[in-house]
C-alpha cells in the first residue's frame, strides 16, 4: 500500500510541476509580446521556416 501512496504523491507532484510551468511560460510570453508590434516567417524554396522576423514597437519621445 505504500508503494501506490508514493507513486500517487509522485504523480500529483508531476501534475502541479507541469501546471506551474505552463502558467510561469504563459506568463512571461505575454510580457514578450507586449512589445511586438507584428512578425514575420521566412521560409525557404521547399516551405521550411527558415526565420521570424520580430518588429518591435517604437517608443514615442516626445
Amino acid at each position: 500500500m505504500a508503494r501506490y501512496d508514493v507513486i500517487l504523491i509522485f504523480v500529483l507532484g508531476l501534475v502541479a510541476g507541469i501546471l506551474l510551468a505552463r502558467t510561469l511560460m504563459s506568463k512571461a510570453s505575454a510580457s514578450v509580446m507586449e512589445n511586438v508590434e507584428w512578425w514575420e516567417a521566412v521560409r525557404d524554396e521547399k516551405g521550411r521556416l527558415v526565420k521570424i522576423i520580430v518588429h518591435r514597437k517604437q517608443e514615442r519621445s516626445q
